[in-house]
């Protein structure tokens, strides 16, 4: 059964690697669209990873230190992730705001 919806909407902390929605057990998500915008009144540098355990591999970051523009926003389309997958961000200002919408597939 699937269950569409929002997944998750974060302004996270500057400079900490924060968890915007994790795939529910014996599920997978589909998530079709993250989107980010920067808010702030300065350039700001995003991270975003799909994360398969508590800690962060390199391998699993899909941006890292990507720059984005006062007023600027990233769109990422269409990806799967895994029961128990984390999505992580980042935001070095403090001033990007994350939002991901999906479907949940039993």
């Amino acid at each position: 059964m699937e269950d569409r919806k929002r997944l998750g909407t974060l302004k996270p902390t500057a400079s900490a690697n924060t968890a915007l929605y994790t795939t529910p057990a014996s599920k997978q998500t589909v998530v079709s669209r993250l989107f980010v915008c920067n808010q702030g009144a300065a350039v700001d540098l995003i991270r975003i990873a799909t994360s398969t355990s508590a800690g962060i591999n390199a391998s699993e970051w899909l941006y890292y230190d990507f720059s984005l523009a006062v007023g600027a926003s990233l769109t990422l389309d269409s990806f799967t992730i895994r029961d128990t997958d984390t999505i992580l961000v980042y935001s070095k200002n403090g001033t990007s705001s994350f939002n991901a919408y999906g479907i949940e597939v039993s």
